[in-house]
């Protein structure tokens, strides 16, 4: 037998028991978890991304490959990318989510002004990744 089949077979069932763990914490733990907060927000998420962040991601993967010189596409499609991950992934941040008023621990820095950095970083290093490209794609004299 290959080890992929087995390695699926354990992943599933792996999963499956995850899953019931995880079922059986909520049904629990209810009043901490509040499912219909969660049911909420997964489907409000799973709204959002098929109808704003998927087409907004095709039409502007479009232009890029349509109207981008060939030197800085590289660059400016993991500019994109990685740009799109940091806003993911800071979104709950900056939106306060697990904020506690009793406990200015929970989330205490200035996640805006991370986040803005970060994609100054990234943009500033893909900027200058898609600029050594041109250069070397010149023709020398």
């Amino acid at each position: 037998m290959k080890v992929g089949p087995i390695l699926r077979t354990v992943s599933a069932v792996a999963g499956v028991v995850l899953l019931g763990v995880a079922a059986r914490y909520v049904a629990v733990r209810s009043v901490d978890i509040r499912p219909a907060v969660w049911i909420r927000w997964w489907v409000t998420a799973a709204l959002v991304h098929d109808v704003i962040v998927a087409p907004l991601t095709i039409a502007v993967g479009w232009v890029v490959v349509r109207f981008a010189p060939r030197a800085v596409k590289a660059p400016l499609q993991a500019a994109l990318v990685l740009s799109a991950v940091l806003v993911a992934v800071s979104w709950p941040a900056l939106r306060g989510y697990g904020r506690v008023a009793s406990n200015p621990t929970y989330l205490p820095r200035d996640y805006g002004t991370g986040r803005a950095v970060s994609l100054a970083a990234v943009w500033a290093g893909c900027a200058v990744w898609a600029l050594s490209r041109v250069v070397r794609s010149r023709p020398s004299r």
